[in-house]
């Protein structure tokens, strides 16, 4: 709910620049969203939104390369 907030009025980034605050929480957000639980965030379209964007980013894609992921490691670590 705090990030959709941070988020609504249409900033790109939770503090409206690319700061500290998003670098923090996006490990966190690539495991929710490995282990199937991205349904957490089905409601905030905004932070929906901010994880897409984040996605696309070369640095994210570097650090989370194929392979790195639990769910590519492990086939049975998804949440159903």
């Amino acid at each position: 709910e705090r990030m959709e907030a941070a988020l609504k009025d249409g900033r790109p980034w939770l503090l409206g620049d690319y700061l500290l605050a998003d670098i923090c929480i996006i490990p966190v957000m690539m495991r929710l969203n490995d282990i199937g639980m991205s349904y957490l965030w089905d409601d905030y379209g905004h932070v929906a939104d901010w994880f897409s964007r984040y996605q696309e980013r070369e640095a994210l894609q570097k650090t989370f390369y194929f392979g790195s992921l639990l769910s590519e490691q492990y086939g049975d670590v998804k949440i159903e």
